[in-house]
């Protein structure tokens, strides 16, 4: 998933309102997921893996437990 996040075409995007978006909103929308998939060979070293269908994100922030 880091290749898949490190492509040029995800970097550097802009929404409707030329606001910057962060690279992972582009690289894991539903577009960027089927994108993905065509090309899971090629970002897994040419090793087989099974499609990927949903990508979860964690943001944490501070200290997870108090």
């Amino acid at each position: 998933m880091f290749k898949h996040l490190e492509l040029e075409k995800f970097l550097n995007q802009k929404d409707e309102n030329g606001k910057d978006l962060p690279p992972y909103e582009v690289a894991f929308s539903p577009k960027g997921i089927v994108d993905m998939n065509q090309n899971i060979l090629e970002l897994n070293n040419g090793i087989f893996h099974h499609p990927i269908k949903k990508v979860r994100l964690k943001f944490t922030k501070g200290k997870q437990f108090s």
